[in-house]
């Protein structure tokens, strides 16, 4: 099979699974929506928030170095898994310990119990299967679509059955709690790797992970930091709106688009040493974006009402503007993946590190 076949087969599954996903998310929020409070996702929002932060600075992208590398053998495996979970133990216990402090400060105290639980899923995240990522990077995306549906399927079904019992936010997070140890047990089942500890190649691993690190610091501030401050300065019920708008306009890139675009690192990789076809890669990948994204966008703008209405209820038509205000971004969304992919592929992580530094403070 040709490298363009593989790759678009492989965004076929990615494509596919994500809209089943994303139609259980759907299902899920339309069901959610009429069960919950904007009050219960403003603590959502504030729980994901916090969690996404802390598993942001223990990052070390090593996805990205096993797909962008291009020989890859057990003692590269052993270190990414070992590195990951010193990195994001550690911060999981920062966390833990800051946790009072950071309820406190965002007048979220009543949520502190499930800003605990919802840490491990750090920990889960750091336990995967790192052999499992050899799928992806020989374009075998048929495996992830498996485990990843299987996740997606049972978190929601959880989901529903926990809020139509408690009426509570807490049915969102054992749905996430659950989710992450599905996607934990499928990467150990579905490859026989078998990691131990090793920091042999940590130095190799480093000089890339750490230019990750600083990018995904700058990067999820530059991406929040909206929503930090309507978190710490607004009631939970405000932030579960604003917070229910930015998640619905941004879902196109974020959840479809994006995942359409995920073979295209370990396929940018192939050809790194051959930059006709690199820029051809490039060029293809951004018309496919673009056919897609300006339509989509066109119709969210024009149809914002109906939208809100038909996934969220007429309760939530005050959001429209705030939602409509995110559409532009969601076009950006979409397409910044692209270039990050093709430099994180040529191990040039450096440069969007910069990028990310300048976008923030254009912010």
């Amino acid at each position: 099979m040709s490298l363009a076949s593989s790759v678009l087969k492989s965004s076929g599954f990615m494509v596919f699974g994500s809209l089943f996903q994303k139609s259980a998310g759907l299902i899920s929020t339309l069901i959610l929506a009429r069960l919950l409070l904007p009050e219960d996702f403003g603590k959502v929002a504030f729980l994901a928030l916090t969690v996404n932060f802390f598993n942001v600075l223990s990052i070390t992208g090593t996805q990205q170095y096993i797909l962008s590398k291009e020989n890859i053998d057990d003692k590269d495996l052993n270190t990414a898994i070992s590195l990951d979970l010193l990195m994001k133990g550690a911060f999981w216990f920062v966390l833990v310990c800051l946790s009072t402090f950071i309820c406190e400060f965002f007048n979220m105290e009543d949520a502190h119990t499930a800003l605990i639980v919802l840490s491990l899923t750090i920990l889960i995240k750091a336990s995967r299967n790192p052999g499992f990522y050899l799928h992806q990077k020989e374009l075998n995306y048929k495996l992830l679509f498996q485990v990843e549906l299987t996740a997606k399927v049972l978190s929601v079904v959880v989901v529903i059955f926990l809020a139509f019992l408690y009426q509570s936010y807490w049915a969102i997070v054992i749905g996430d709690l659950i989710s992450s140890v599905v996607l934990l047990c499928g990467s150990y089942k579905l490859h026989n790797f078998r990691p131990k500890f090793s920091l042999e190649r940590i130095k190799v691993q480093w000089t890339f992970s750490k230019w990750l690190f600083f990018k995904g610091v700058i990067g999820y501030s530059k991406s929040n930091l909206d929503q930090m401050f309507v978190t710490k300065n607004f009631d939970a019920a405000t932030t579960g709106s604003f917070y229910m708008a930015r998640d619905i306009a941004l879902m196109p890139a974020f959840d479809f688009l994006n995942k359409a675009l995920a073979p295209l690192l370990p396929a940018f990789a192939y050809s790194q040493n051959d930059d006709e076809m690199f820029n051809y890669k490039i060029s293809f990948a951004i018309f496919f974006v673009n056919i897609l994204a300006f339509p989509i966008a066109a119709l969210m703008i024009v149809a914002s009402d109906s939208i809100i209405v038909t996934l969220l209820g007429k309760d939530w038509i005050g959001i429209n503007d705030v939602f409509t205000a995110f559409i532009p971004l969601m076009y950006l969304a979409c397409l910044a993946p692209i270039f990050a992919h093709a430099l994180v592929s040529r191990q040039v992580v450096k440069v969007t590190f910069w990028t990310d530094v300048v976008a923030l403070f254009m912010h």
